[in-house]
């Protein structure tokens, strides 16, 4: 927080998960005319999530990871760091990571690991599984929101109408 008001860089107060999961409703409230089963279906997900990894001091996290890392041979870069802000969820980072990359069991081990042991945050497969889940119903929740601005404006391309079930699929795969 300091470097950033040396910096004269704007602040967003840290998000709460029980903020998220509001954003989360009132995007679906958005989307409710145009995709009603799938609004309906997130709903019900949301009710029977434990979203209450809530922590006590905010920290930095990236925000958009999943569109911003980069694989070299043995590594994985994180670039673009503009939607950053400082989160009571700092999990949403890992999340998107092992959600979206293609890491084997032992590089999702080593990174959890690397995470757990930077960030002295109790991790376990259930408050990774939730968090997890909580990532994708955030991101379906955004593309319902668009895909319904694009339905009003006659405009959709295909790719996002893919979306929502794709992340369906993705939290589905979770509970395997």
């Amino acid at each position: 927080k300091e470097f950033c008001q040396n910096r004269n860089y704007s602040i967003k107060s840290p998000e709460t998960v029980s903020q998220k999961v509001e954003e989360i409703r009132e995007r679906l409230d958005h989307a409710r005319n145009t995709e009603k089963e799938l609004v309906q279906w997130v709903e019900k997900e949301l009710e029977r999530l434990d979203y209450s990894s809530e922590l006590d001091t905010p920290r930095l996290t990236h925000h958009d990871i999943h569109n911003s890392t980069r694989k070299g041979q043995n590594n994985l870069f994180i670039i673009d760091w503009e939607f950053a802000e400082f989160s009571y969820s700092p999990l949403e980072d890992l999340a998107d990571i092992l959600i979206d990359e293609q890491l084997s069991k032992e590089q999702s081990e080593f990174i959890i690991d690397r995470y757990r042991n930077l960030t002295k945050i109790e991790l376990n497969d259930s408050v990774l599984k939730e968090n997890k889940k909580l990532k994708i119903l955030y991101q379906l929740s955004w593309s319902l929101v668009e895909n319904s601005k694009l339905r009003e404006n006659q405009k959709t391309p295909k790719k996002y109408l893919k979306y929502p079930k794709e992340r369906k699929e993705k939290f589905n795969s979770i509970e395997k």
